[in-house]
């Protein structure tokens, strides 16, 4: 029960701190929707059957809702090493709290973060028409899909922050990983319109499922490739979740 009761107090210490910071909190929610009306603009043209979703812009909400749970969690180690650097978590350690509830609540606050930010741009496409076909069910199990998305990289950040400790570091492996993550998936266009060995990188590539699970919920067609996908998604979450426990133990270990 301490894990569970220790990483629910330091999570809702990290959100009081991130309330604090207004600024951010108003750009983390505004920017994906500054995305999907630059992507709908610009992309709209693009040759393709988009009438399961009524429009290019509907066919693109659910994967800005993705991208945008993709980019706040790729960055979540940040937060970690910024608290590495000021002794944060040294004091941490030294509290009479359960070891593991550190890195978990780095977790978690990033995967409460990802969900309200995928929620409100849900919430706005669906106001705007993007996505009023969509059922509230289906919305909520897009929130699900990102808040998923959102653990998987974010974990992997945090991760590689204990490791590193160096922001220099996580921010090279970062800007390696998110261009060829976005552009091998299937975010701008069907993957019919993509080259065949890009469609063959698509199959493994984690952004991609999200992707294509949140439009079959959005287009309430639950295909096995949903669940086939949903279930690497778990396995993959579990997988990091025992990395970042291994990392932070190597940390503890060295320091």
């Amino acid at each position: 029960m301490s894990l569970i009761s220790d990483t629910y107090k330091l999570t809702r210490r990290l959100l009081r701190n991130t309330l604090r910071m207004p600024f951010f909190v108003f750009i983390t929610i505004f920017q994906p929707l500054v995305w999907l009306f630059l992507f709908s603009a610009l992309f709209g043209g693009v040759t393709g059957d988009y009438s399961e979703f009524g429009s290019y812009a509907g066919f693109l909400a659910p994967g800005i809702a993705v991208m945008s749970a993709f980019y706040g969690s790729v960055y979540a180690g940040f937060s970690v090493s910024s608290d590495i650097k000021s002794n944060v978590v040294e004091r941490l350690r030294c509290a009479p709290i359960n070891r593991l509830s550190i890195p978990f609540s780095y977790c978690f606050h990033n995967g409460v973060l990802v969900a309200f930010q995928a929620f409100f741009v849900l919430v706005v496409a669906y106001f705007l028409g993007y996505l009023s076909w969509v059922s509230i069910p289906g919305l909520v199990a897009i929130v699900a899909v990102c808040t998923l998305l959102g653990l998987l990289f974010g974990t992997l950040s945090i991760a590689i922050a204990f490791l590193t400790k160096s922001h220099e570091t996580l921010l090279s492996i970062v800007n390696f990983l998110t261009l060829p993550l976005l552009f091998t998936s299937s975010l701008l266009i069907q993957s019919a319109g993509m080259p065949g060995w890009m469609q063959s990188v698509a199959q493994v590539n984690p952004l991609n499922w999200a992707i294509v699970m949140a439009r079959h919920m959005a287009a309430n067609s639950w295909q096995p490739q949903t669940f086939l996908y949903c279930g690497l998604m778990l396995v993959s979450v579990l997988l990091v979740l025992r990395l970042m426990s291994s990392c932070f133990k190597k940390y503890e270990a060295n320091n």
